[in-house]
């Protein structure tokens, strides 16, 4: 865990979830 870079966290968590949703869907 990272502290001082939770945007890039944020951002990788939701392209992470962004990608698990469009596969699911898939």
């Amino acid at each position: 865990f990272i502290v001082g870079k939770p945007s890039e966290l944020t951002r990788e968590s939701l392209m992470t979830q962004i990608t698990k949703g469009l596969g699911n869907e898939s």
